[in-house]
Protein backbone atom coordinates (compact mmCIF):
# COMPACT_ATOMS: atom_id res chain seq x y z
CA UNK A 1 0.00 0.00 0.00
CA UNK A 2 1.06 3.59 -0.57
CA UNK A 3 1.44 5.53 2.69
CA UNK A 4 1.70 9.31 2.79
CA UNK A 5 4.21 10.32 5.42
CA UNK A 6 2.71 12.84 7.86
CA UNK A 7 4.18 16.33 8.10
CA UNK A 8 3.96 16.06 11.91
CA UNK A 9 6.11 13.09 12.97
CA UNK A 10 4.17 12.31 16.15
CA UNK A 11 1.27 11.33 13.85
CA UNK A 12 3.31 8.32 12.75
CA UNK A 13 2.19 6.41 15.81
CA UNK A 14 -1.49 7.02 14.98
CA UNK A 15 -1.21 5.36 11.56
CA UNK A 16 -1.69 1.68 12.35
CA UNK A 17 -0.33 0.38 9.03
CA UNK A 18 2.76 2.56 9.14
CA UNK A 19 3.45 1.81 12.79
CA UNK A 20 3.10 -1.96 12.24
CA UNK A 21 5.53 -1.64 9.33
CA UNK A 22 8.07 0.17 11.53
CA UNK A 23 7.76 -2.50 14.21
CA UNK A 24 8.25 -5.20 11.58
CA UNK A 25 11.39 -3.49 10.26
CA UNK A 26 12.63 -3.13 13.84
CA UNK A 27 12.23 -6.86 14.45
CA UNK A 28 13.95 -7.68 11.14
CA UNK A 29 16.73 -5.13 11.75
CA UNK A 30 15.93 -3.30 8.51
CA UNK A 31 15.08 0.21 9.72
CA UNK A 32 17.85 1.63 7.53
CA UNK A 33 15.75 1.13 4.37
CA UNK A 34 13.50 3.99 5.55
CA UNK A 35 13.85 7.63 4.43
CA UNK A 36 16.52 9.17 6.65
CA UNK A 37 14.19 11.59 8.44
CA UNK A 38 11.76 8.79 9.36
CA UNK A 39 14.51 6.43 10.52
CA UNK A 40 16.19 9.10 12.66
CA UNK A 41 12.91 10.23 14.21
CA UNK A 42 11.75 6.70 14.99
CA UNK A 43 15.09 5.49 16.41
CA UNK A 44 15.96 8.64 18.35
CA UNK A 45 12.47 9.23 19.75
CA UNK A 46 12.36 5.57 20.86
CA UNK A 47 15.70 6.08 22.61
CA UNK A 48 14.58 9.34 24.22
CA UNK A 49 11.25 8.01 25.50
CA UNK A 50 12.83 4.90 27.02
CA UNK A 51 15.61 6.83 28.76
CA UNK A 52 13.14 9.40 30.08
CA UNK A 53 10.98 6.63 31.52
CA UNK A 54 13.64 4.35 32.96
CA UNK A 55 17.12 5.34 31.94
CA UNK A 56 19.53 3.55 29.63
CA UNK A 57 18.87 0.31 31.50
CA UNK A 58 15.25 0.38 30.33
CA UNK A 59 16.31 1.23 26.77
CA UNK A 60 18.65 -1.76 26.66
CA UNK A 61 16.23 -4.27 28.23
CA UNK A 62 12.94 -3.50 26.47
CA UNK A 63 12.23 -4.32 22.82
CA UNK A 64 13.65 -0.85 22.13
CA UNK A 65 17.13 -2.40 22.29
CA UNK A 66 16.52 -3.60 18.73
CA UNK A 67 16.99 0.01 17.56
CA UNK A 68 20.43 0.25 19.19
CA UNK A 69 22.33 -0.80 16.05
CA UNK A 70 21.07 2.39 14.34
CA UNK A 71 21.58 4.74 17.28
CA UNK A 72 25.10 5.90 16.39
CA UNK A 73 24.15 6.53 12.76
CA UNK A 74 21.07 8.50 13.81
CA UNK A 75 23.02 10.52 16.33
CA UNK A 76 25.49 11.46 13.59
CA UNK A 77 22.71 12.46 11.19
CA UNK A 78 21.13 14.67 13.88
CA UNK A 79 24.33 16.72 13.87
CA UNK A 80 23.47 18.31 17.21
CA UNK A 81 26.19 19.99 19.28
CA UNK A 82 25.26 18.15 22.48
CA UNK A 83 23.39 14.96 21.55
CA UNK A 84 25.58 13.83 18.63
CA UNK A 85 28.78 13.53 20.73
CA UNK A 86 26.73 12.18 23.65
CA UNK A 87 25.32 9.35 21.52
CA UNK A 88 28.80 8.58 20.17
CA UNK A 89 30.18 8.31 23.71
CA UNK A 90 27.50 5.94 24.96
CA UNK A 91 27.76 3.79 21.81
CA UNK A 92 31.54 3.60 22.20
CA UNK A 93 31.06 2.48 25.78
CA UNK A 94 28.29 -0.05 25.22
CA UNK A 95 29.89 -1.49 22.09
CA UNK A 96 32.85 -2.40 24.30
CA UNK A 97 30.82 -4.20 26.98
CA UNK A 98 27.64 -5.53 25.33
CA UNK A 99 25.84 -7.81 25.77
CA UNK A 100 24.87 -6.92 29.31
CA UNK A 101 22.87 -9.35 31.42
CA UNK A 102 20.64 -7.04 33.44
CA UNK A 103 19.03 -10.03 35.15
CA UNK A 104 22.26 -10.72 37.03
CA UNK A 105 24.50 -8.49 39.12
CA UNK A 106 26.24 -5.87 37.00
CA UNK A 107 29.66 -4.60 37.91
CA UNK A 108 29.41 -1.48 40.07
CA UNK A 109 31.72 0.38 37.70
CA UNK A 110 29.27 -0.26 34.84
CA UNK A 111 26.31 0.74 37.00
CA UNK A 112 28.01 4.00 37.96
CA UNK A 113 28.81 4.77 34.34
CA UNK A 114 25.22 4.13 33.26
CA UNK A 115 23.99 6.43 36.03
CA UNK A 116 26.41 9.11 34.84
CA UNK A 117 25.18 8.76 31.26
CA UNK A 118 21.57 9.00 32.45
CA UNK A 119 22.24 12.17 34.42
CA UNK A 120 24.02 13.73 31.47
CA UNK A 121 21.08 12.90 29.22
CA UNK A 122 18.61 14.51 31.62
CA UNK A 123 20.73 17.66 31.73
CA UNK A 124 20.85 17.88 27.94
CA UNK A 125 17.14 17.13 27.61
CA UNK A 126 16.20 19.86 30.08
CA UNK A 127 18.33 22.32 28.16
CA UNK A 128 17.55 21.34 24.54
CA UNK A 129 14.41 19.07 24.59
CA UNK A 130 15.50 15.90 22.80
CA UNK A 131 12.09 15.09 21.30
CA UNK A 132 11.80 18.55 19.75
CA UNK A 133 15.25 18.08 18.20
CA UNK A 134 14.11 14.80 16.64
CA UNK A 135 10.87 16.41 15.44
CA UNK A 136 12.72 19.35 13.89
CA UNK A 137 15.14 17.01 12.10
CA UNK A 138 12.20 15.11 10.63
CA UNK A 139 10.57 18.31 9.36
CA UNK A 140 13.81 19.83 8.04
CA UNK A 141 14.64 16.66 6.09
CA UNK A 142 11.16 15.88 4.79
CA UNK A 143 12.04 14.98 1.19
CA UNK A 144 9.93 11.88 0.47
CA UNK A 145 6.17 12.31 0.77
CA UNK A 146 5.02 8.74 0.09
CA UNK A 147 6.42 5.26 0.61
CA UNK A 148 5.22 1.91 -0.68
CA UNK A 149 4.91 -0.61 2.14
CA UNK A 150 3.58 -4.14 2.55
CA UNK A 151 0.50 -4.60 4.67
CA UNK A 152 1.77 -5.98 7.97
CA UNK A 153 -0.38 -8.00 10.33
CA UNK A 154 0.05 -6.82 13.89
CA UNK A 155 1.40 -9.48 16.22
CA UNK A 156 -1.06 -10.82 18.78
CA UNK A 157 -0.62 -9.52 22.32
CA UNK A 158 -2.68 -8.69 25.38
CA UNK A 159 -3.98 -5.63 23.47
CA UNK A 160 -4.37 -7.22 20.02
CA UNK A 161 -6.22 -10.42 19.24
CA UNK A 162 -7.72 -12.09 16.15
CA UNK A 163 -10.62 -14.46 15.74
CA UNK A 164 -12.39 -16.13 12.82
CA UNK A 165 -16.18 -16.14 12.74
CA UNK A 166 -17.62 -19.51 11.66
CA UNK A 167 -19.13 -19.40 8.19
CA UNK A 168 -22.61 -20.28 9.45
CA UNK A 169 -22.52 -17.33 11.90
CA UNK A 170 -21.80 -14.65 9.31
CA UNK A 171 -24.60 -12.09 9.39
CA UNK A 172 -26.96 -12.24 6.40
CA UNK A 173 -28.90 -8.97 6.53
CA UNK A 174 -29.36 -5.73 8.46
CA UNK A 175 -32.25 -6.99 10.62
CA UNK A 176 -30.15 -9.93 11.78
CA UNK A 177 -27.29 -7.52 12.53
CA UNK A 178 -29.41 -5.15 14.61
CA UNK A 179 -31.09 -8.04 16.42
CA UNK A 180 -27.60 -9.26 17.38
CA UNK A 181 -26.74 -5.76 18.60
CA UNK A 182 -29.74 -5.78 20.97
CA UNK A 183 -28.93 -9.28 22.20
CA UNK A 184 -25.31 -8.37 22.90
CA UNK A 185 -26.51 -5.37 24.93
CA UNK A 186 -28.85 -7.66 26.83
CA UNK A 187 -25.97 -10.04 27.59
CA UNK A 188 -24.18 -7.17 29.34
CA UNK A 189 -26.89 -7.57 31.92
CA UNK A 190 -25.31 -5.47 34.70
CA UNK A 191 -25.65 -2.35 32.54
CA UNK A 192 -28.77 -0.40 31.62
CA UNK A 193 -28.61 0.93 28.08
CA UNK A 194 -29.93 3.96 26.23
CA UNK A 195 -29.69 3.64 22.45
CA UNK A 196 -29.06 6.69 20.28
CA UNK A 197 -29.29 6.88 16.49
CA UNK A 198 -26.71 9.64 16.03
CA UNK A 199 -26.77 11.53 12.74
CA UNK A 200 -24.39 13.97 11.15
CA UNK A 201 -25.85 14.75 7.74
CA UNK A 202 -24.93 11.73 5.54
CA UNK A 203 -23.25 9.77 8.33
CA UNK A 204 -24.93 7.91 11.16
CA UNK A 205 -24.06 5.39 13.84
CA UNK A 206 -25.84 3.46 16.58
CA UNK A 207 -24.56 4.10 20.09
CA UNK A 208 -25.72 2.45 23.29
CA UNK A 209 -24.68 4.26 26.50
CA UNK A 210 -24.71 3.26 30.15
CA UNK A 211 -23.77 5.02 33.38
CA UNK A 212 -22.87 3.71 36.81
CA UNK A 213 -21.06 0.47 35.95
CA UNK A 214 -18.63 0.19 33.05
CA UNK A 215 -18.14 -2.82 30.80
CA UNK A 216 -14.93 -4.65 31.73
CA UNK A 217 -12.77 -4.30 28.61
CA UNK A 218 -10.24 -6.91 29.72
CA UNK A 219 -13.08 -9.40 29.96
CA UNK A 220 -14.22 -8.38 26.46
CA UNK A 221 -10.74 -9.02 25.07
CA UNK A 222 -10.52 -12.37 26.82
CA UNK A 223 -14.02 -13.72 26.17
CA UNK A 224 -15.54 -12.11 23.05
CA UNK A 225 -14.53 -15.01 20.80
CA UNK A 226 -15.03 -17.74 23.42
CA UNK A 227 -17.86 -19.95 22.19
CA UNK A 228 -18.65 -21.10 25.74
CA UNK A 229 -18.88 -17.67 27.37
CA UNK A 230 -21.71 -15.29 28.11
CA UNK A 231 -21.17 -11.94 29.85
CA UNK A 232 -24.40 -12.34 31.78
CA UNK A 233 -23.33 -15.73 33.13
CA UNK A 234 -26.51 -17.24 31.76
CA UNK A 235 -26.41 -20.09 29.27
CA UNK A 236 -27.53 -18.49 26.02
CA UNK A 237 -26.45 -17.75 22.46
CA UNK A 238 -24.09 -14.93 23.42
CA UNK A 239 -21.26 -16.21 21.23
CA UNK A 240 -23.57 -16.54 18.21
CA UNK A 241 -24.78 -12.96 18.68
CA UNK A 242 -21.23 -11.61 19.05
CA UNK A 243 -20.10 -13.31 15.85
CA UNK A 244 -23.11 -12.02 13.92
CA UNK A 245 -22.60 -8.53 15.31
CA UNK A 246 -18.89 -8.59 14.36
CA UNK A 247 -19.71 -9.51 10.78
CA UNK A 248 -22.85 -7.37 10.53
CA UNK A 249 -21.15 -3.98 10.87
CA UNK A 250 -17.82 -2.70 9.58
CA UNK A 251 -16.73 -1.28 12.93
CA UNK A 252 -17.65 -1.97 16.53
CA UNK A 253 -16.35 0.14 19.42
CA UNK A 254 -16.77 -0.81 23.07
CA UNK A 255 -15.57 2.06 25.23
CA UNK A 256 -15.30 2.35 29.02
CA UNK A 257 -14.19 4.90 31.58
CA UNK A 258 -13.70 4.10 35.25
CA UNK A 259 -11.32 6.67 36.77
CA UNK A 260 -13.23 9.89 36.11
CA UNK A 261 -11.00 11.21 33.33
CA UNK A 262 -9.59 8.47 31.03
CA UNK A 263 -11.40 6.38 28.44
CA UNK A 264 -10.29 3.15 26.77
CA UNK A 265 -11.86 1.11 24.00
CA UNK A 266 -11.89 -2.27 22.34
CA UNK A 267 -12.28 -1.85 18.57
CA UNK A 268 -13.48 -4.76 16.45
CA UNK A 269 -13.23 -4.80 12.67
CA UNK A 270 -12.25 -7.03 9.76
CA UNK A 271 -8.54 -7.87 9.91
CA UNK A 272 -8.14 -7.52 6.13
CA UNK A 273 -6.10 -10.72 5.97
CA UNK A 274 -7.94 -14.04 6.30
CA UNK A 275 -11.54 -14.63 5.25
CA UNK A 276 -14.01 -13.93 8.07
CA UNK A 277 -11.10 -12.95 10.34
CA UNK A 278 -11.60 -10.06 12.76
CA UNK A 279 -9.19 -7.98 14.80
CA UNK A 280 -9.77 -6.78 18.36
CA UNK A 281 -7.62 -3.89 19.58
CA UNK A 282 -7.62 -2.61 23.17
CA UNK A 283 -6.37 0.99 23.23
CA UNK A 284 -6.38 4.31 25.00
CA UNK A 285 -8.94 6.73 23.56
CA UNK A 286 -8.77 10.03 25.44
CA UNK A 287 -8.26 11.85 28.71
CA UNK A 288 -9.54 15.16 29.97
CA UNK A 289 -13.32 14.84 29.63
CA UNK A 290 -14.33 14.52 33.27
CA UNK A 291 -17.19 12.21 34.34
CA UNK A 292 -18.52 11.53 37.83
CA UNK A 293 -19.45 7.86 37.47
CA UNK A 294 -18.32 4.87 35.44
CA UNK A 295 -19.36 5.04 31.78
CA UNK A 296 -19.51 2.75 28.76
CA UNK A 297 -20.69 2.97 25.17
CA UNK A 298 -21.06 0.34 22.48
CA UNK A 299 -21.18 1.84 18.98
CA UNK A 300 -21.54 0.41 15.48
CA UNK A 301 -20.99 2.37 12.27
CA UNK A 302 -20.28 4.76 10.70
CA UNK A 303 -22.85 4.23 7.95
CA UNK A 304 -24.10 6.35 5.06
CA UNK A 305 -27.63 7.48 4.26
CA UNK A 306 -26.74 8.03 0.60
CA UNK A 307 -25.02 4.70 0.16
CA UNK A 308 -28.05 2.73 1.36
CA UNK A 309 -31.09 5.00 1.90
CA UNK A 310 -33.37 2.25 3.20
CA UNK A 311 -30.95 0.83 5.78
CA UNK A 312 -31.44 3.62 8.31
CA UNK A 313 -35.21 3.16 8.39
CA UNK A 314 -34.91 -0.61 8.71
CA UNK A 315 -32.60 -0.11 11.70
CA UNK A 316 -34.80 2.61 13.23
CA UNK A 317 -38.01 0.63 12.87
CA UNK A 318 -36.45 -2.57 14.20
CA UNK A 319 -34.97 -0.83 17.24
CA UNK A 320 -38.20 0.97 18.10
CA UNK A 321 -40.24 -2.20 17.64
CA UNK A 322 -38.04 -4.59 19.62
CA UNK A 323 -35.96 -2.78 22.26
CA UNK A 324 -38.65 -3.23 24.92
CA UNK A 325 -38.16 -7.00 24.67
CA UNK A 326 -34.91 -6.56 26.62
CA UNK A 327 -35.33 -5.49 30.25
CA UNK A 328 -31.97 -3.64 30.49
CA UNK A 329 -32.57 -1.46 27.39
CA UNK A 330 -34.47 1.63 28.45
CA UNK A 331 -35.10 3.73 25.34
CA UNK A 332 -34.22 4.52 21.73
CA UNK A 333 -33.98 8.05 20.31
CA UNK A 334 -32.64 9.97 17.31
CA UNK A 335 -30.26 12.91 17.46
CA UNK A 336 -28.27 15.25 15.22
CA UNK A 337 -28.91 16.42 11.69
CA UNK A 338 -30.55 13.96 9.31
Amino acid sequence: MIIKLPKRPDSIFNNEHLFNYLLDLERKQKLDILPANLMVYYVFSTFVNEVLNGGLTQYLTNSSKQTYIYLRQCGTLLNHDAFTPYVSRICDYFDSILPLDFDSDIDQVVTDQIDAFDNQFYEFDEKFDALKIAEQFYKNNYSIEKIDIPKIKEIESSSCKYFVAPKDLICRDVEEAIESFLKVLADFSEQRWTIELWNFFDTYRITASTYGKAVDLESVMLNWADSTYSFSGISNDGYIDRMKLSSGFEKISIMSGTDGISEYAVRISSSGFEKNEFKMKHQFVMAGRAYDQEISTISVGDMSHKKDPEKYYIIKNYLESHYKEYKNIETVFESGEY
